[in-house]
Parts: C-alpha cells; sequence; structure tokens
C-alpha cells in the first residue's frame, strides 16, 4: 500500500491540527484569543424515546441537548482574566448574595471557535449562543513547579451552537 492513499483518502489532503485554533469571547476583550490554551469544538446529545409496544421496543429519536464546554486559560500575574471570569460568574450568582444575580440577557454572552488550516484559513467555525459560566476551576500552586504558565479551568453552560 502507497503511503500517499492514506493522505488522498482525506478530501483536503491534510489532516486536521488540533493546535490551530482561537476562541473568541467578546464579552472578554479582543485579547482573549490569545489568553486560550485549550478548548474543544462543542458537542451535542441526542435523547432517545422508547416506544414499547407488546415485547418490542421502538428507538425514535428525542430532544438535543448541550453539554458543557470547557476550556483552559492562561492566568495572567495579576489574576485580571480569571476575575474577569469570577466577575462574570457572579453576574449568574454572586458570592455575597445567596437570592438573586442578573438577568439572563446580561450575563449569557456569546463565543466563537474557530479551527484553521495550516496555511491559515478557517476551516470550521462554531458560534456559542447563551454562554455563562458554571464553574471557574481551581488554581494549582505548588513549590516545584517550574518553567509553566498557570493555568485554570473554566466550564460554561450554554443554550445552542451553530
Amino acid at each position: 500500500m502507497d503511503l500517499s492513499n492514506v493522505t488522498n483518502a482525506f478530501e483536503s489532503g491534510d489532516f486536521a491540527r488540533p493546535n490551530l485554533f482561537k476562541v473568541e469571547i467578546p464579552y472578554l476583550g479582543r485579547n482573549f484569543e490569545f489568553k486560550c490554551r485549550a478548548a474543544s469544538m462543542p458537542a451535542s446529545t441526542t435523547g432517545e424515546v422508547i416506544v414499547s409496544y407488546q415485547n418490542r421496543k421502538i428507538k425514535l429519536g428525542g430532544d438535543r441537548t448541550f453539554d458543557q464546554w470547557s476550556i483552559t486559560v492562561y492566568n495572567d500575574d495579576q489574576h485580571d482574566t480569571r476575575q474577569q471570569f469570577i466577575d462574570w460568574h457572579n453576574q449568574v450568582h454572586g458570592l455575597d448574595n445567596n437570592i438573586t444575580g442578573e438577568t439572563p440577557e446580561t450575563y449569557k454572552k456569546e463565543a466563537v471557535v474557530r479551527q484553521y488550516n495550516r496555511r491559515g484559513q478557517v476551516t470550521r467555525s462554531y458560534t456559542i449562543y447563551g454562554l455563562f459560566p458554571t464553574n471557574v476551576g481551581e488554581i494549582a500552586l505548588d513549590w516545584d513547579t517550574n518553567d509553566e504558565i498557570q493555568t485554570f479551568e473554566a466550564q460554561m453552560s450554554y443554550d445552542w451552537w451553530q
């Protein structure tokens, strides 16, 4: 078997590279695309509706749901980026107030995830709607950790993507 057959099996002639991407969350500023170290293309799941008849079961497509979306973010030495996430998270439900937060119109935002090919062209783009943080992750501190940039995870909930 000729190895060129492997790459020829892919219509574009190349493989997608997981490190060629950008995440833009306009609410967090235009420089955020440089602060997002890792992300994923958003996922969705379709449920099943099972219809029983005598001893048989028929499966039908159910409703689509959208999973949590996680990103890994570089932290700066002033913690400005993480504080932006905490402030956004507080809009959903404040730390000092156990009754209310802001309205969904205020805290729900949009994000765009783009993947690029090696020529710098966008090959796939998804817009995520109704996005808000549900978890601003911990930051590990360790005296043995050298030669690394500090990161934190953020989990987000959203309404849909397209």
